[in-house]
């Protein structure tokens, strides 16, 4: 088992050498609550900046080519405690 993260995917030749890749999705909204539920349970609750994750977001996209269409296995996890395979 190995662990990578999707940018890595993105480097000529990388992918080739993964015998089967799976991509976890879940939507902006429901990641982006998920981080500041994260952050405000801190012992110094962290606010993050507005529109400082819409941006990282959209910066990934463009330069990365993040898409569920390289992965053989493709996971829901927008209900955190229920995913399920939506491509095998």
């Amino acid at each position: 088992w190995l662990l990578a993260d999707w940018a890595l995917f993105t480097k000529k030749g990388v992918r080739e050498h993964f015998d089967i890749i799976l991509y976890v999705d879940a939507p902006f909204d429901v990641r982006a609550d998920r981080i500041q539920q994260r952050l405000s349970k801190l012992p110094q609750p962290i606010t993050r900046e507005v529109g400082l994750l819409e941006s990282i977001e959209a910066s990934q996209i463009k330069d990365f080519t993040i898409s569920p269409d390289f992965a053989q296995i493709v996971i829901d996890n927008a209900d955190y405690n229920h995913p399920r395979i939506v491509r095998y």
